[in-house]
C-alpha cells in the first residue's frame, strides 16, 4: 500500500514538473516597453533551455552546463560530468543529436567550464579554446 501510494506521488509530481517546463517558466513580469525582445538561454539539469518573452519553452537540448548557442542552432558545451571537473565537451544540433565531442585526454587536467569557439584561419575550421586546471 505503501508503495503504491509513493509511486503516484512519484508520477504525480513528474508530470507536474513536465507541465511546467511545457507552459510559461518563472516568469512573473514582461514589461515589453522596458525589456529587449529575444529570447533566453540557460543550461540546467544536463539541459539547456530557450524561452521566448512570454516564458514558454521554445526549444530543450541534451545538454546544460554552460551552453553557447551557434548561429547554425546547435549547442556546444560541457559534458562527461560537473563544471567543477568537467571532462570534455560536446556539440549537439537543433535535433539533439551529438556533431563533435571532446574529451580531454591528459592526466591531471580538466578543462575550466568557460571556453571560447573561434575561426582558425590556419586550418580553416573551428576551434574551441579552453583554460585547463591541473590537479
Amino acid at each position: 500500500m505503501k508503495a503504491t501510494l509513493a509511486l503516484v506521488l512519484l508520477v504525480t509530481l513528474t508530470a507536474s514538473a513536465y507541465e511546467r517546463l511545457q507552459g510559461p517558466t518563472e516568469l512573473l513580469l514582461n514589461d515589453k516597453q522596458k525589456a529587449f525582445a529575444g529570447y533566453t538561454l540557460f543550461g540546467v539539469g544536463s539541459r539547456t533551455y530557450l524561452l521566448d518573452m512570454e516564458g514558454r519553452v521554445v526549444h530543450i537540448w541534451p545538454v546544460g552546463t554552460n551552453p553557447h548557442l551557434f548561429d547554425n542552432g546547435n549547442i556546444l558545451d560541457a559534458s562527461k560530468d560537473d563544471p567543477s571537473g568537467f571532462q570534455g565537451f560536446k556539440e549537439v544540433d537543433w535535433d539533439g543529436k551529438t556533431v563533435w565531442e571532446f574529451t580531454e585526454k591528459r592526466d591531471g587536467y580538466a578543462p575550466h567550464h568557460d571556453w571560447t569557439r573561434i575561426t582558425n584561419k590556419q586550418l580553416q575550421a573551428p576551434t574551441t579554446l579552453y583554460i585547463a586546471n591541473k590537479s
